[in-house]
């Protein structure tokens, strides 16, 4: 038999339901799927010739990550600018949110600084990324264009099509343009359903379109209802923020009378096909409801540390894990981040709970790696498809190169803690997404990076100069310019 890829020895960590790390294995990959994973001779009996072998020696060979929050197009080029005393709730978050009303954007350089961070995201082991999109800001930019982006940039998305309907209070005041665009709530729900009919499984399955809601405070009751019900009934999901910023659950509660995730309970927006980010503060009740629906919760570590949201002090994330809540990671935006490495997502989630709640059994190295793969499938409605290596499943594998400093020495004693306490997203050496190989030694085959990053650079300074800079003082709030 023939494969089309041969990743020819290296130690498989399949992250599957027996959890099998396979010394010296080899996967046959043919189309975008996995044909056959095991040890390496055998393997290589039964498919003694590829289009294409992959040497894996040396190499842990995984799922490919998956991001299930976070923001892609535009935000790289704001990266650095959040000062290191503000928090979200503050003038900096609201004019960051606001920041693409700015006459620089138009579809290519949204299109183009979306490269860069799909450039960063492949490079630190990401094939998969929730996009809670930063479309429909501004009537210059598409929506449609994001479905390009993704068919060129080779990662597997879902991609939030931006939604809300309320712009002043109870909710987060939105600036004219930013409502003009978002339109009437049967406009909201009509544009998302027109981009689920028309896109969701583009790019051969690699695009999934769901519903995004910027912020509960900003959605009327109406807008939950119908965008929960579009999904239900296209197959699809729906993800917003919930119980975040204090600021934003407050305006909830003066609104409605409730918190985010109460007011989502009690119109049925919560579900299997629900996916919510931060949620750093619940009560027990609120903790009762997520279970009761299945919802999952995409945890968002370094934004916690970043906005001293409090997710360490209040956030019982490990205690949730442990009654079975579904939880995966997010790195957010690289405007509250400053990264897209999911390496230190785990990093970060592992250590601080521990040092938070002074106790050293939380979790285990392992389930940081469950969190990043498997349980960020599952809530993406992907678990059939993509999360473990395994056969039948998309060919969505990363390969990381153990003779690092960072590494050195590994052995079958410390690959999960080397993984997770260890390596960054630089230790990634290849990436395949959909049977592709988009990067392979470090180099990214699917677009050209130097282009992108000399572009980035150069036009970052039209970028500033059009919009006048970042929040409502001198950048950044603590320091003049340097230059």
């Amino acid at each position: 038999m023939k494969a089309d890829i041969l990743i020819d020895g290296g130690i498989i960590m399949t992250v599957d339901r027996e959890a099998r790390i396979i010394k010296d294995g080899a996967i046959a990959i043919n189309g975008n799927k996995i044909a056959a994973v095991g040890d390496g001779e055998q393997i290589k009996k039964k498919y003694p010739q590829a289009k294409k072998t992959i040497d894996g020696s040396n190499k842990l060979i995984m799922p490919g990550m998956i991001n299930t929050h976070t923001h892609v197009q535009g935000f790289s080029l704001v990266k650095g600018t959040r000062p290191g005393n503000t928090t979200g709730s503050t003038a900096y978050n609201q004019d960051a949110i606001n920041l693409f009303a700015s006459p620089y954007w138009n579809d290519e350089r949204f299109y183009k600084s979306g490269l860069l961070t799909a450039a960063e995201l492949i490079k630190s082991g990401n094939t998969t990324v929730v996009d809670c999109s930063t479309l429909l800001t501004s009537e210059k930019v598409n929506a449609e264009s994001a479905v390009k982006f993704y068919e060129d940039c080779g990662l597997r998305c879902v991609l939030g099509i931006r939604s809300m309907d309320i712009f002043d209070e109870p909710g987060v005041r939105q600036l004219e343009d930013r409502a003009k665009a978002s339109g009437s709530t049967r406009d909201n729900i009509k544009r998302v359903e027109k981009m689920i009919m028309k896109y969701h499984k583009a790019a051969g399955g690699r695009v999934n379109i769901w519903g995004y809601l910027v912020l509960v405070s900003n959605s009327s009751d109406e807008l939950l209802e119908g965008l929960k019900a579009l999904a239900d009934s296209t197959g699809t999901g729906v993800t917003t923020h919930a119980n975040f910023e204090k600021a934003w659950t407050e305006a909830t509660i003066r609104g409605w009378g409730m918190t985010d995730i109460e007011r989502l309970y009690r119109l049925g927006f919560l579900g299997r096909n629900c996916l919510l980010a931060h949620t750093v503060h619940m009560k027990g009740d609120e903790v009762l409801m997520i279970k009761e629906t299945g919802t999952s919760l995409s945890h968002c570590p370094c934004t916690c540390l970043a906005g001293c949201q409090e997710a360490y002090l209040f956030g019982n994330f490990p205690e949730w894990w442990q009654m079975d809540i579904n939880i995966s990671l997010g790195t957010d935006a690289q405007s509250v981040s400053n990264h897209m490495d999911l390496f230190r997502a785990m990093t970060t989630a592992y250590l601080v709970h521990r040092e938070a709640k002074h106790e050293p059994n939380l979790w285990a190295p392992q389930d940081m790696v469950k969190l990043a793969t498997v349980n960020g499938s599952k809530a993406t409605l992907l678990e059939d498809e993509i999360g473990s290596i395994e056969v039948g499943k998309k060919a969505d594998i990363i390969l990381i190169d153990m003779m690092r400093p960072e590494w050195v020495p590994w052995h079958k004693y410390n690959l999960y803690e080397n993984l997770v306490l260890s390596a960054t997203g630089d230790s990634v050496d290849t990436s395949i997404i959909d049977g592709k190989v988009v990067m392979e030694n470090r180099e990214i085959k699917i677009f050209n990076e130097e282009e992108i990053l000399e572009w980035a650079q150069q036009d970052v300074w039209e970028f500033l100069k059009t919009h006048g800079g970042v929040g409502t003082g001198p950048y950044p709030y603590n320091m003049p310019p340097l230059w």
